[in-house]
């Protein structure tokens, strides 16, 4: 297995002061802090990796006996240690523009069925006001006949009542008061 290249980790040249490597970690650290993902559990996890990595590489390369012993281990890898960390963004910047596609996705799906959601409910809304509507006009109609009903009667009552009149016209007995 080859060793990481630290210097390609913290993006830092091999020449580095201890300065330059503490401030180069201190930036990377702001972008990649665990607590910063605490709400997405597999960004958490990359960004947890990605901080134990940024960590073992500033201690090994502050200390100067584990840096010369580093240095000496890794020999010609620096390159090849950079082509891994070129990769491994690549590859992290392809895992982000998936997930973004997901969550894009999820979004237009939920919109989608929100508005389903509120064009079933406008139509179950315009239903019940048919239904009302339909409702109010019988019971309008039927109100309407009761009224005819109840004048029909009237008149019968008052045709009935002139009938008696005229033919009591001739009784000498008043029937009716007037």
């Amino acid at each position: 297995m080859a060793a990481k290249d630290y210097y390609g980790i913290l993006k830092i040249e091999p020449t580095a002061t201890a300065e330059e490597i503490e401030r180069a970690w201190l930036t990377l650290t702001k972008f990649v802090h665990p607590d910063q993902f605490s709400g997405n559990p597999e960004i958490y996890a990359y960004a947890h990796e990605r901080m134990k990595e940024l960590n073992v590489a500033r201690d090994t390369l502050k200390d100067p006996a584990k840096r010369a012993a580093y240095d000496a281990q890794r020999g010609h890898q620096t390159e090849s240690g950079r082509q891994e960390q070129r990769e491994r963004e690549r590859e992290e910047a392809r895992r982000r523009e998936g997930e973004q596609q997901a969550e894009a996705q999820r979004r237009r799906r939920e919109e989608e069925e929100a508005r389903r959601h509120a064009e079933e409910e406008a139509r179950r809304r315009a239903e019940a006001e048919t239904r009302r509507q339909a409702e109010e006009e019988g019971r309008r109609r039927r109100e309407a006949e009761a009224r005819a009903v109840e004048e029909r009667r009237r008149e019968a009552v008052k045709a009935r009542a002139r009938a008696l009149k005229e033919a009591c016209v001739s009784c000498t007995t008043s029937h009716f008061a007037e």
